[in-house]
């Protein structure tokens, strides 16, 4: 089954599940998915089921869509797209495309995750950081697709969340994406990082893209989620 995550600057606010009828988004009390925000069109957008899969339409051409942060009038969606209207992002996500890479898991990985567990001090939560964490990262793809991964420590090894050879290193409030492998590809906001740069530092709403794995990262201050200046 299909299903959309919606969160707010970083947020998680809820999980919609889809069935084989049009989902309207918007404002509008009557809409399926009701955002409550002015930044959202009465009838924003809508995602239509067909033989692909599901055809996501920008219904209000003063109020865009961006999928993967380009925008967009209609388009095909798939596993692990991120849908944004106006200031709320949306992850669309299928149930059967991680079930399918699911398995029993045998006894000799029950020890390497064991040490996998004890190696990387990533700390994830399900509902959201604390008002005490400074930056983290929403996990946008993968079995733990609308988690949270909070930075708390110096260095925090992404290779739980599905990004082996990549850590995020805390330097005050400042956050660099550091690559431990060569072989690993990253991109940020689409644009490819040269092999050679170890580090690259990360700021608030960078869409962080890891050879499959993607995420968003946000920084939070005493004010405020960086960058925002309300909370429409």
């Amino acid at each position: 089954m299909a299903k959309l995550t919606l969160s707010f600057k970083g947020h998680y606010l809820s999980t919609h599940h889809l069935d084989e009828k049009p989902t309207t988004i918007g404002r509008d009390e009557d809409c399926r998915i009701c955002v409550d925000s002015l930044a959202i069109a009465p009838r924003h957008a809508e995602l239509v089921p067909s033989e692909e899969g599901y055809l996501l339409l920008g219904l209000n051409p003063d109020y865009p869509v961006r999928l993967n942060n380009e925008q967009v009038d209609q388009a095909s969606l798939r596993h692990g797209d991120l849908i944004q209207i106006g200031k709320h992002t949306l992850v669309f996500s299928e149930d059967s495309l991680e079930l399918a890479h699911a398995r029993p898991t045998t006894k000799a990985e029950v020890g390497t995750e064991a040490k996998a567990r004890a190696d990387d001090p990533a700390e994830e939560v399900e509902g959201g950081p604390t008002d005490s964490v400074t930056g983290y990262m929403q996990i946008q793809s993968g079995p733990r697709i609308g988690r949270f991964l909070i930075f708390r420590r110096a260095v925090t090894k992404l290779k739980r969340a599905g990004a082996d050879g990549v850590a995020v290193a805390r330097t005050g409030d400042s956050y660099q994406l550091v690559r431990l492998k060569e072989q690993v590809r990253i991109r940020i906001d689409g644009i490819p990082i040269d092999d050679q740069d170890v580090e690259v530092t990360l700021h608030h709403n960078n869409l962080v893209e890891i050879d499959n794995a993607r995420f968003q990262f946000f920084i939070k201050t005493a004010e405020g989620t960086q960058g925002t200046a309300s909370k429409d």
